[in-house]
């Protein structure tokens, strides 16, 4: 028969339950310890909480509680003479006693008060207390028999240990020394030591282990050195101490009894190979290789919501905004976990961003992309010398005439009908404006990066 034992629990019950209802066993006192002859017997008592953790309720005809009787090491008590019982439920059970007894199993039975049976209902409890007998004069382990019958009959048992007399082990606390004192702590400075101080009936330095954590390095243990005490290395991070006893019984099971404190530290030191969290806040500075959230990062340094970044995503990348941020194109944002809930992004599709001066500005739009440019350009009411030669058309009836500069000395006679065919030199009156319009590019040379806003 196999059992499963747990720190602390002083019983250890079997594997291989097959019981409709379950079982759960506590001791008093805990754990159970010798009685001395000559000296009054320690008195122990069995409390067994019987539960049905099912979903349905269980028709229960009847539980017994096997007990060992007589004087060796693998009995619960010398005799049955003075034990008492008690259940919790007296309308609905009562118990059934097997008298004296001081040899043999003890059989105590849970019996219903009337019929054959009492339906108990899915998540209650019937509260069993077998009390007031006398220990054995024997450290050892002894096994209590439990038989259900409900529909069918099934069983369980539990492996109880009876420690030698004065057994204990209490009273663990976290320590630092000042001067020639040990003052209790709850938390101490980045980094310090800190002293674990506990009682304990055992002597035996190898009989404790130690555990505890390092941020860095993870579980460690230690082996004390000196009897109730243990001083710890520096701690940089927030720390549970656990110690643990092991005592070894002749002829019986070890069993293990487990303490455990804590001591925070001040201003700790953060490994983690990962960090998940829904808020981040710190007064002092944060230092990782890499942080990846899923929720909100907030702080100074970060983007203030309502930021608008800058966002490069290459056509074929297939990247999506980065968490907590919406695309700037006007669209409407649906998310309640966001102050912007029901309002539209800035639509910055194709737009520069400018300033505003006041709240009441911020969203309104303008500008273009190109400008119409009039130009009106007035000439003068007459024209200076024209320059160069005459055309040669000019020259058809009179010979050659060119320009009437001073150096002239060549001239021909011309009749007023050559003059006014061939004069050299003449002012035309034209005055007026010269207007004109054209469309000119507004936009400077650019690089189009898409436009995101943190929305929460």
């Amino acid at each position: 028969m196999a059992f499963i034992s747990r720190p602390n629990s002083w019983v250890s019950q079997e594997s291989t339950v097959s019981t409709q209802l379950t079982y759960a066993l506590q001791l008093n006192p805990a754990p159970l310890t010798v009685s001395i002859a000559g000296s009054d017997p320690v008195l122990g008592s069995l409390e067994f909480v019987i539960t049905n953790s099912t979903a349905s309720a269980i028709a229960l005809r009847s539980v017994s509680f096997a007990i060992q009787v007589g004087t060796a090491s693998s009995n619960l008590t010398t005799s049955t003479a003075t034990v008492g019982t008690s259940v919790s439920d007296t309308v609905n059970w009562l118990i059934q006693s097997p008298g004296t007894v001081t040899n043999g199993p003890a059989v105590y039975t849970l019996l219903p008060q009337t019929g054959t049976s009492v339906s108990v209902a899915p998540g209650a409890s019937i509260i069993v207390q077998i009390y007031n007998f006398p220990t054995v004069g024997s450290p050892g382990n002894t096994t209590i028999n439990i038989k259900e019958t409900a529909g069918s009959i099934s069983f369980t048992s539990f492996l109880v240990t009876t420690f030698p007399s004065g057994f204990y082990f209490n009273g663990l606390i976290a320590t630092v020394q000042s001067g020639s004192q040990y003052l209790p702590v709850a938390q101490v400075a980045n980094p310090a030591t800190v002293t674990l101080i506990w009682n304990s009936s055992v002597v035996s330095l190898t009989s404790f282990v130690i555990y505890y954590s390092s941020a860095s390095q993870g579980q460690q243990t230690a082996t004390p050195s000196d009897t109730g005490s243990w001083t710890s290395p520096p701690l940089t991070s927030d720390t549970i101490f656990t110690v643990v006893v092991t005592v070894s019984l002749s002829g019986g099971e070890p069993l293990s009894a487990a303490l455990s404190t804590a001591v925070s530290v001040q201003n700790p030191s953060l490994v983690a190979s990962s960090l998940a969290a829904v808020n981040i806040t710190t007064s002092n500075s944060l230092t990782a290789k890499n942080i990846s959230a899923q929720g909100v990062i907030d702080g100074f340094g970060t983007v203030p919501i309502g930021a608008v970044l800058d966002w490069w995503a290459p056509a074929g990348s297939n990247l999506i905004p980065p968490a907590n941020f919406a695309i700037c194109d006007g669209h409407k944002i649906s998310d309640v976990a966001s102050p912007f809930n029901g309002y539209n992004t800035p639509n910055l599709v194709q737009r520069f961003v400018y300033g505003a001066s006041n709240a009441v500005e911020i969203g309104k739009a303008g500008g273009s992309s190109t400008a119409n440019v009039s130009i009106t350009m007035p000439l003068p009411g007459t024209t200076g010398n024209i320059t160069g030669s005459a055309p040669s058309s000019a020259n058809t009836r009179a010979g050659t005439i060119i320009r009437n500069n001073p150096s002239t000395s060549f001239r021909f006679s011309m009749s007023d009908e050559n003059v006014s065919w061939n004069d050299g030199q003449h002012i035309h009156n034209l005055g007026g404006n010269i207007t004109g319009s054209t469309n000119i590019p507004t936009i400077p040379p650019f690089v189009s990066l898409l436009k995101i806003v943190r929305i929460k």
